[in-house]
Parts: C-alpha cells; sequence; structure tokens
C-alpha cells in the first residue's frame, strides 16, 4: 500500500486547485468575495491561507468554496495517483506513461458562472 503525501504538500495541491478555479471565474472573484459568500465560515485571511497551503480547508468548507466558485469539488481535489507516494511510479511500471503525461498537463476547468 502506498503512503499519503506529507500533509503540508496535499493542502498544497488543494490550495493551487482553489486558486486556480478562482482565478478562472469570469467575472473574476476575489479572496474577498470567496469569504463575503461563505456565510461566515471563512475570512479573506483564511481564504489566502487555504490557497498558500498554509491552512487546512474543512470538507465542507471545500464544498462552499466549489459552490461559490461554480465549480464540482472534485475539480478542486488532486487526483489520487497525485496523493499516494509511489502511485506515479506504478502508473509509469505499468505502461500507461502517454496517459499520465496528458492526464498531469490537465487543469481543472471551472464551469462559467450563470447570470
Amino acid at each position: 500500500m502506498s503512503r499519503i503525501l506529507e500533509e503540508s504538500k496535499l493542502y498544497g495541491i488543494v490550495g493551487e486547485r482553489i486558486r486556480m478555479a478562482r482565478r478562472s471565474c469570469t467575472p473574476l472573484v476575489r479572496q474577498e468575495d470567496v469569504a463575503n459568500r461563505s456565510d461566515g465560515q471563512l475570512s479573506r485571511s483564511s481564504v489566502a491561507n487555504i490557497e498558500a497551503g498554509r491552512q487546512s480547508v474543512t470538507l465542507h468548507q471545500l464544498y462552499r468554496i466549489a459552490e461559490i466558485l461554480n465549480v464540482e469539488p472534485r475539480v478542486l481535489l488532486p487526483e489520487r495517483h497525485l496523493v499516494f507516494e509511489g502511485a506515479v511510479e506504478k502508473l509509469e511500471d505499468s505502461g500507461k506513461q502517454e496517459w499520465l503525461s496528458r492526464v498531469l498537463a490537465e487543469e481543472p476547468k471551472p464551469k462559467k458562472k450563470k447570470r
């Protein structure tokens, strides 16, 4: 069984995905906007710390952020092969290198906000 990455790396990946999804929104959604729409769950500094990987995000906060950004929560979570040490090497060894390269090159595509 593969070991999970260090927690700080995991939260760093999640934070980066949240930042990418937020910056991809049209019109632009600022950290302050996320905080204001979070029903008191998050402050602007909390959003900044989550995006920087310095603060963990709870499951209910992740779903709230996904709702605010109009994306599915899975867009904000890394794929399993990015979370477990050794999982990438196992995929490469099994002859799926081309597929792996394509998947790693893809970025999450947030949905456009409904008007």
